[in-house]
C-alpha cells in the first residue's frame, strides 16, 4: 500500500492557521502601501526660508536668489545680496515702491508665479559672471550679473540687461574680458 499524499491528508486545524497568518502578513502589508502611496492629501512640506548668508556661500545661488528676488519688486530683500552702486540702485527702487505702491505690490502678490533660473558662466577666484533669466507669464527679463566674493560670501556687484540666450556660449569679447573685472 502506498503512503498517502498531502492531497489525501485533512488539513489540521494548525495549517489553518499557519495559512491564515502567512496570508494576512502578506496583505496587510499590501494594503498599507497601497492606501499610503495613493493617499491623495499629503502633506504640504513648505521649503525652509534660508537667509542672505547662506544664499550667498556660491556664486550662482547668490546670483539667481537676488534675480529673483528683484523681479518680484523685493528690492529691499534683493539689496542684502548685492554691493556698491547696484546696492543703491535697489534701495532706490525700494524707495520709489513707496512713492507709488501700486505697480510694486501688484507683482509682489504674484511673486510665487515668478520662476527664475540661473547659468554660471565664467568662475575664476574672488570673481565670477552669471546669467539669469525670470519667467512671469509671457513677461522674461534677462541679465548678466558680476559677482565679487568677500570672505565667505559673494555679492553681486553689477546688473545689466542681456539679449541673447542663457545657455549660449561667451561671444569672443566676453572671453577677452575677462570673468568679472569690476572696479572696486
Amino acid at each position: 500500500m502506498a503512503p498517502p499524499t498531502e492531497r489525501d491528508l485533512p488539513p489540521t486545524p494548525l495549517t489553518l492557521r499557519l495559512l491564515g497568518v502567512v496570508a494576512a502578513f502578506t496583505f496587510l502589508p499590501w494594503l498599507g502601501g497601497k492606501v499610503a502611496c495613493n493617499d491623495p492629501v499629503g502633506r504640504v512640506r513648505v521649503p525652509f526660508e534660508l537667509g542672505a548668508d547662506v544664499l550667498a556661500r556660491d556664486a550662482k545661488s547668490a546670483a539667481l536668489e537676488l534675480q529673483q528676488r528683484a523681479s518680484s519688486n523685493r528690492f529691499r530683500e534683493a539689496s542684502e545680496l548685492a554691493s556698491g552702486e547696484l546696492q543703491s540702485e535697489l534701495l532706490a527702487a525700494e524707495a520709489a515702491c513707496g512713492v507709488n505702491p501700486g505697480p510694486c505690490e501688484s507683482r509682489r502678490a504674484q511673486s510665487a508665479r515668478v520662476v527664475t533660473r540661473a547659468v554660471l558662466v565664467t568662475s575664476v577666484t574672488g570673481e565670477a559672471r552669471v546669467r539669469a533669466e525670470s519667467r512671469l507669464d509671457q513677461q522674461l527679463e534677462r541679465f548678466t550679473m558680476k559677482l565679487r566674493q568677500t570672505g565667505d560670501r559673494w555679492y553681486v556687484v553689477a546688473r545689466s540687461p542681456f539679449e541673447g540666450e542663457l545657455e549660449q556660449p561667451l561671444t569672443p569679447a566676453e572671453a577677452a574680458a575677462g570673468p568679472a573685472r569690476v572696479q572696486p
